[in-house]
């Protein structure tokens, strides 16, 4: 009986340490009215997807600050989010998004990641995967998984000896 629920929460635990890749992306418009305007954002995607040899997943996150504007996932343009990798399926390159029949435009579809918007406002930008960090609740039920195993090893030792 023990040892079924000692197995219980080792799968509970392995099923909620799942997490989606989350990255950043952080840039500057260096052309345009705008130029110096600093845009940052931060979108996610299920890693459990990623593809073999590069190319595009569908986001489930996406959030963008530009120009006093949030730009999110649940406002972009129907069919014009993804996210790109590189040939061996490893490496973020960018992301695809537009908003607005394409007045704000995040791609890097042209070789380098860019913004631009409808009046002629361009910059590059770079993107970070964000660390994983676990929550309080999983870290919770790896501690409890790990003091049940230490009870049974004692309780173990205890009938040995």
């Amino acid at each position: 009986m023990f040892k079924k629920l000692i197995v219980a929460l080792a799968a509970v635990g392995a099923i909620a340490s799942a997490q989606a890749g989350t990255y950043t992306l952080q840039g500057m418009i260096d052309t345009g009215d705008l130029a110096g305007t600093s845009f940052s954002g931060l979108f996610s995607f299920d890693d459990s997807l990623l593809p073999a040899t590069g190319g595009w997943l569908p986001m489930t996150d996406l959030t963008l600050d530009y120009a006093g504007q949030v730009y999110t996932l649940a406002g972009a343009d129907a069919n014009s989010t993804a996210v790109d990798f590189d040939v061996d399926g490893t490496t973020v390159l960018g992301i695809e998004a537009s908003w607005n029949g394409g007045s704000v435009f995040v791609t890097d579809a042209l070789g380098t990641p860019l913004l631009l918007d409808a009046a002629n406002n361009q910059g590059e930008y770079t993107v970070s995967e964000v660390s994983a960090v676990p929550e309080p609740a999983s870290l919770l039920l790896s501690l409890t998984g790990i003091a049940g195993l230490a009870l049974t090893r004692r309780r173990a030792a205890a009938k040995a000896g």
